[in-house]
């Protein structure tokens, strides 16, 4: 069995995408495929006898392992992101006219503000101006010229490469996943939660050969599991409790121990960055809040993961995407990560001074790391900062 990260690792030629649902079928593959390689659909009793088979679910899965074809099988969780509904939507448009660039353009001439981009070159401009010897202290820590090339575009606003870039990069690329080495076994601490679409991508990282999870996936969150969506939800019911814990924790993590009064956006995500502040028609919300250096000794002692898998409480994997309070749950952790140096993927971009304090803070206070920068949309949104620990080695992704 093989899991694939990205729609580009796909097989060149004719494969079956096997599911007992069509209405959950991917559709994307036929975008991520060469023009004219065969794909068929095909329900789990009825595969064919040769070729690879590919599943987006963990049953069905365990199912083609339990038949004997789990050689030939690979497991492609679905990507959930709403940059894909973009890509479906305007591919065709995109290739023939390069729309965005032109209406961002447009736009700009007019004096207007484009509807969707929120951070505007003014503010990036006025941030940068001041800081530039900073900025330069982060570039040059950087691993590789394509980290330094995607921070200057950001810092810079420039659009046009931005667009150009997500485009080439569309299906070879998979937010977290690709600036991580995951393995079964591990302890990932997934903060920042919201439909859990990225679940289905830790529990695939933790599955052994056999179809089976084996590792602990905590998921951190102020708001309650409710908002998953049927995909994520449907991996968490499917989760085997004897090899793979998954566990939600309701709590905000910060810097401090205490409360913290958040925002609810529409979406109902808790904006992070926001503590304490009244924004224009979102409702507040009072959440617990604990520092990660308090949180997690004592969720060792509550959930027992100090006997688990022989790993006494080392956290493996870091992720982190919470509207804003990165660098503050980073604060509240310094000891905790620096005992257990786990890798790390940390959004930086919801507020422009993200972009600058998250990866000097990082690079300055984590010895013997590794940091990359990569984007997952068109605009700068979705910009994640990778710090590796050097024995971890370099991931494959980045490394290509």
């Amino acid at each position: 069995m093989k899991v694939c990260w990205r729609a580009a690792d796909l097989p060149q030629s004719g494969f079956a995408v096997v599911t007992d649902s069509p209405t959950d079928l991917p559709d994307f593959v036929p975008l991520a495929t060469p023009p004219g390689a065969p794909i068929v659909y095909c329900h789990p009793t009825k595969a064919p006898n040769t070729g690879p088979l590919v599943v987006i679910d963990p049953e069905t899965l365990r199912y083609l392992v339990c038949m004997g074809d789990g050689e030939r099988t690979i497991l492609l969780p679905q990507p959930m992101l709403p940059h894909w509904d973009w890509i479906n939507a305007e591919a065709e448009a995109y290739k023939k006219n390069r729309w965005i660039p032109a209406a961002i353009k447009r736009v700009e001439a007019n004096g207007e503000k484009h509807p969707a981009y929120t951070i505007s070159r003014d503010n990036f401009r006025l941030f940068v101006e001041p800081y530039k010897a900073r900025i330069e202290e982060v570039k040059i820590r950087l691993q590789d010229d394509a980290s330094r090339r995607l921070y200057k575009a950001i810092l810079g606003m420039d659009f046009d490469w931005l667009v150009n870039r997500f485009w080439e990069r569309r299906f070879v690329s998979t937010q977290y996943f690709e600036g991580l080495i995951l393995k079964p076994g591990m302890t990932i601490l997934n903060v920042g939660v919201w439909n859990g679409w990225d679940i289905p991508f830790w529990l695939s990282g933790m599955t052994k050969q056999n179809g089976y999870q084996a590792g602990h996936l905590v998921c951190v969150d102020p708001v309650p599991p409710d908002l998953l969506t049927e995909y994520a939800q449907l991996w968490v019911e499917s989760c085997h409790k004897e090899q793979c814990r998954i566990s939600f924790q309701n709590v905000a993590l910060d810097e401090y121990d205490g409360s913290v009064l958040l925002p609810m956006d529409e979406t109902w995500q808790a904006i992070g960055r926001a503590n304490g502040e009244t924004m224009e028609g979102l409702t507040q919300k009072k959440f617990p809040c604990r520092r990660l250096d308090t949180f997690w000794p004592a969720l060792q002692e509550k959930a027992g993961l100090a006997s688990f898998e022989s790993r006494p409480g080392k956290i493996d994997v870091l992720k982190m995407d919470t509207e804003g309070a990165e660098l503050a749950i980073l604060r509240g952790g310094l000891n905790t990560l620096r005992e257990y140096r786990p890798q790390m993927a940390i959004s930086i971009y919801h507020t422009p001074t993200d972009l600058l304090e998250i990866p000097l803070w990082a690079m300055r206070q984590f010895k013997r790391y590794r940091f990359w920068i990569r984007s997952y949309t068109y605009v700068g949104w979705e910009t994640i900062l990778y710090a590796i620990p050097e024995e971890v080695g370099v991931p494959p992704y980045l490394a290509s």
